[in-house]
């Protein structure tokens, strides 16, 4: 399944930037199929932004909404391991009156759906509605689980804002967020560029070295909220035989300076502040 799209994407946040300079987005359902570690559960930067920060009214909302889809629409991808991507441009545009956060035009990049076996296609208006009706304490809000998850148009907004939900990887084509990123990074972890441009190049050669994961894990019978770099293919001859092949034939597309920072040596991002430990 593939198809063209939009996403807002906060590059302002070294995680999301990091990612987005990689090049290629995975939902943390494939993170949880690949196994990259032993943890409680892979999650979204959303909904580990929502942890951190504590935003116990939003996470209870969102965990309404997962009972309901678990329950009633269990072929629906779940909002709280999914990517978030708009199909039309006319949705993508529509999503930045009123919003807020990061949905505006300087964080809108086009995509490319490469693998997606499973998406749902909603009306995101439901959201802005029910969560309105939510904190109003309206109890009238739970009405429009079922809708939002069957797929209607939410009738109290103009036009529909459609939002696909999918499990699967998106491709980000835009080079101007992509440079953005970029330019956070070295200015914060100028010393991880090497791995940085590995991490890119493993993205084109379809390997998930380098992708950061938000994983919700136990320490000491705490749960810990930190960030997981996939670094399986790192020792993986075939892996590598692959990426030596693929520098000696396009040369031009390959950051030779980026490479040799530290003596080509994997210096992993600093982002243990970004952790969080659960009371």
């Amino acid at each position: 399944m593939k198809f063209e799209g939009f996403m807002y994407l906060d590059v302002d946040d070294p995680i999301v930037a990091w990612n987005t300079y990689r090049g290629v987005l995975i939902s943390q359902k494939l993170v949880q199929r690949n196994k990259c570690g032993g943890f409680v559960s892979a999650v979204s930067v959303t909904a580990a932004r929502m942890l951190m920060s504590r935003s116990w009214e939003r996470l209870k909302f969102e965990q309404e909404l997962e009972n309901a889809r678990a329950a009633t629409f269990p072929d629906r991808v779940s909002r709280i391991t999914g990517l978030y991507v708009f199909d039309t441009p006319e949705s993508a545009l529509a999503a930045t009156e009123g919003w807020g956060g990061h949905i505006n035009h300087e964080n809108l990049t086009d995509v490319g759906v490469s693998a997606a076996p499973n998406k749902t296609r909603v009306d995101a208006n439901w959201i802005t509605w029910m969560l309105r009706e939510y904190e109003a304490r309206n109890s009238e809000w739970g009405h429009g689980i079922d809708r939002y998850w069957g797929g209607e148009p939410c009738p109290f907004f103009p036009e529909p804002i459609w939002e696909v939900l999918l499990d699967g990887a998106v491709t980000i084509w835009g080079t101007r967020l992509r440079r953005r990123a970029y330019d956070l990074i070295r200015e914060l972890s100028p010393m991880s560029l090497a791995l940085l441009e590995q991490s890119r190049l493993a993205a084109t050669l379809g390997s998930d070295l380098g992708h950061i994961t938000a994983l919700l894990t136990l320490e000491n019978d705490r749960p810990l909220m930190s960030f997981h770099t996939d670094m399986r293919d790192a020792q993986n001859s075939e892996y590598t035989d692959r990426l030596h092949k693929h520098i000696a034939a396009h040369p031009e597309l390959v950051n030779h300076h980026d490479l040799t920072i530290g003596g080509g040596i994997f210096r992993m991002p600093n982002f243990a502040s970004y952790s969080y430990a659960f009371e």
